[in-house]
């Protein structure tokens, strides 16, 4: 009889085992497909295109305003955050996310923008940088609007290259229930769990165990932000070629290494992860410029990209109508926004989830376990074994 109840009790937990693995941990609706192949950008029209109505586009338009004449804010590096400050950026986004004032709510609307055919005049050219720069102006003040006192951080995703046990989402303090959640599969922790988008997908990152994917290159990073002999803009955006060594090819690799919505142009903005990173490259920018300056160089905005015609300087920017690609390189919309510098040795901006290494002199990342708790998350189905062990031992032991 007991051995009766023993395998009607496993074949019951193994059933309910792969139900549940299938409800939580994988990808039942296919929301992880391209919806927009960007090879086909130039089979398309060239004439401004957005897919959002104009009145949400005139909405886009007061924030942009509102961020050009707020006052300063200044942009940390998350993991720089205090606990209150960090708190406090998370709840904007997820009022953000409840504010159906806006169809279908505030933050998807902002997320539908990188949409569709919208990506092919802010990817592979000239207006990658100013037409993004734009897009974070506009997400910052619509958390603003919920919290003066909230700045968009920024993510520098190539610290996460020296973490002791293995630079992969899993291992980051970033993907922990304190920052974003879990990084495999469907986002089931932390604040932003289980978040549903307009098609009903739910927000989900996809694992990077094999270490496949790579972080940004802190070197290429470096030389883009202080080597002096790159000082020009056409240096670092792409042009006719796919080329790594640029910034938008950087970028790239932290889209990949996060997996899931992230690696797809039309799914990204849906998880927060990629207002953080963009913020990243966006301060990034801003200490080319810098440079630029001491240099005493005049940056012109040069026509270059894969798609040419749409980086033409008087495009107008898709879904931006009131403003054209050459517009993104206005200091004005840098003017308010002041980056503090990404942590430095020794103190590395006093965080608690960084330390110094003092052999490189370069801060790392502490053990999240000893500093926010893992985010780790077992499977039903490793409980279920757990507890057919258990009963095991008690009925025949």
């Amino acid at each position: 009889m007991k051995v009766l109840l023993i395998i009607v009790l496993f074949l019951t937990l193994v059933t309910d085992s792969v139900l549940s693995l299938d409800e939580e941990l994988l990808d039942p609706f296919g929301c992880n497909e391209t919806l927009f192949d960007t090879k086909t950008c130039h089979r398309v029209s060239y004439d401004y295109y957005c897919t959002i109505s104009r009145s949400t586009q005139d909405w886009f338009r007061e924030l942009y305003n509102e961020a050009l004449a707020d006052g300063p804010r200044t942009r940390k590096e998350i993991r720089t955050l205090d606990d209150a400050e960090r708190q406090a950026y998370i709840d904007a986004v997820v009022a953000l996310k409840n504010d159906k004032s806006v169809w279908p709510n505030k933050y998807d609307a902002i997320a539908m923008i990188h949409t569709n055919r919208t990506i092919c005049s802010v990817h592979k050219g000239t207006n990658f940088l100013g037409w993004h720069r734009v897009y974070l102006l506009i997400f910052e003040a619509a958390l603003r609007q919920k919290n003066k006192n909230v700045a968009l951080p920024y993510w520098a995703s190539v610290i996460d290259n020296y973490m002791d046990n293995h630079p992969i989402p899993n291992n980051s303090v970033i993907f922990t229930d304190v920052f974003l959640g879990n990084s495999d599969g469907i986002v089931r922790t932390g604040p932003f769990k289980y978040w549903k988008d307009l098609e009903n997908c739910t927000l989900q990152r996809s694992p990077n165990f094999n270490n496949s994917m790579r972080l940004m290159s802190p070197n290429i990073i470096d030389t883009i932000q202080n080597n002096l002999s790159v000082h020009h803009m056409k240096q670092i955006v792409y042009d006719e070629n796919d080329d790594w060594t640029t910034l938008e090819g950087q970028h790239n690799h932290a889209h990949d290494w996060v997996g899931g919505m992230m690696s797809i142009l039309d799914d990204s903005p849906r998880d927060p992860v990629f207002f953080l990173h963009h913020a990243f490259i966006d301060y990034t920018w801003t200490k080319f410029i810098r440079k630029q300056q001491k240099l005493f160089v005049e940056e012109e905005y040069e026509s270059v990209g894969q798609d040419v015609k749409r980086h033409y300087p008087n495009r107008t920017m898709d879904c931006f109508y009131w403003l054209r690609n050459v517009d993104g390189l206005d200091p004005k919309l840098a003017a308010n926004v002041i980056y503090e510098d990404s942590p430095e040795c020794p103190d590395c901006g006093h965080s608690k989830y960084l330390k110094c290494d003092a052999t490189f002199n370069i801060c790392i990342p502490d053990d999240k376990t000893e500093t926010a708790g893992t985010n780790r998350v077992y499977p039903l189905w490793q409980l279920h074994v757990c507890l057919l062990c258990s009963l095991f031992y008690h009925l025949f032991l």
